[in-house]
């Protein structure tokens, strides 16, 4: 597990040769819908999807959204989290939403 509290997702793209190993299966990459802005989030999901992928070739890259509190209670129409999976879906990344995973707990 590594973090940098306030960063954004592509930050580690600057880092990913020396915190993965070429054999990684999956990578779990929180995105704060908050810190991204719409214009945004295609560029810095592909910066950091293909870091990820000049190291680990093989490994599942999958976003964990955590939207804004503000969109939780209209998440499916948020413009944010719209765009965040649609550029997600185009490059071939999975994405979780978290009040999802935790609904189901």
């Amino acid at each position: 597990v590594f973090y940098k509290s306030g960063t954004f997702p592509s930050f580690f793209s600057m880092c990913t040769n020396s915190v993965l190993p070429p054999d990684t299966r999956i990578v779990l990459l929180e995105a704060p819908t908050w810190m991204i802005t719409q214009a945004g989030i295609k560029e810095q999901l592909a910066r950091i999807a293909n870091a990820v992928r000049r190291v680990a070739p093989n490994a599942v890259i999958v976003f964990v959204e955590w939207p804004a509190l503000e969109d939780v209670s209209e998440s499916a129409m948020a413009p944010n989290l719209v765009a965040m999976d649609a550029a997600a879906s185009e490059l071939k990344i999975d994405t979780v939403r978290v009040y999802h995973a935790l609904r189901a707990v």
